[in-house]
């Protein structure tokens, strides 16, 4: 399965996912690039930086709204 795909699952079952988890659940070396490359085919992650409560450390999860309808977006160009 390929990388886009594995995490198309877990955002789809998840809701949200963070680079320790794409690297400790999936082996995703770059989940920046994984994420860059679905938005370039138009489906809508968002993403929001937190800090980790114990070491204070910075993360970024990227996210869905809505975990059931979580799919590529279609858009038209008002041409029927």
């Amino acid at each position: 399965m390929k990388q886009t795909d594995v995490v198309i699952k877990h955002l789809s079952i998840t809701g949200s996912i963070s680079n320790r988890e794409a690297i400790l659940e999936y082996s995703i070396a770059s989940l920046t690039k994984v994420i860059s490359t679905l938005r370039k085919d138009n489906y809508k992650i968002l993403g929001t930086w937190r800090r980790n409560p114990i070491t204070h450390n910075r993360y970024k999860r990227y996210w869905v709204l809505d975990k059931k309808d979580f799919k590529e977006l279609k858009y038209s160009d008002g041409a029927s």
